[in-house]
């Protein structure tokens, strides 16, 4: 993805700062990646393949190794790019996974499948979007989840 038309004093601006003081160990801690990418995020070697893209998968990426001065994370689908740690966002580990059948606990009660895992910059957390059974398969249910609203479901 380009970002045509974006001064790069309005990206290092835009670019939302990390929320906490990056410490090691970085494996298996959770983080996201915007659209931009500020000077000094990513390795010089990523830059262009991270903006060309395409942008499958989700935002959230787990470290999976640690290559100093960088730090290698990965998302659901394998995209994998080395960033700088301290300049890379931080975030809880999810709670739940994709695939995981879930419970809400709010609003309808209803029983699906963990479809999609996202950011909400202004909030700072993890929200959760679900599959639901539906009369050709699963379908999307459109309302936001957060980790309090919904529970595990085991399968019967």
């Amino acid at each position: 993805m380009r970002t045509f038309g974006v001064r790069p004093d309005s990206r290092e601006r835009d670019y939302a700062k990390p929320h906490e003081e990056a410490a090691p160990p970085f494996v298996g801690r959770w983080g996201i990646l915007g659209y931009y990418v500020p000077a000094g995020l990513m390795h010089a070697d990523d830059v262009e393949r991270y903006l060309e893209g395409p942008h499958e998968g989700e935002a959230l990426y787990c470290c999976v190794q640690e290559q100093p001065p960088f730090v290698a994370v990965r998302n659901n689908v394998g995209r994998e790019y080395r960033v700088n740690p301290q300049r890379f966002i931080w975030i809880a580990t999810p709670r739940f996974q994709l695939g995981d059948m879930v419970a809400t606990k709010v609003g309808t009660s209803r029983i699906g499948w963990v479809a999609v895992r996202g950011w909400h910059f202004k909030e700072r957390r993890v929200y959760y979007l679900i599959d639901i059974p539906g009369a050709q398969g699963r379908k999307r249910h459109s309302r936001r989840y957060w980790d309090e609203e919904l529970d595990f479901q085991s399968r019967t």
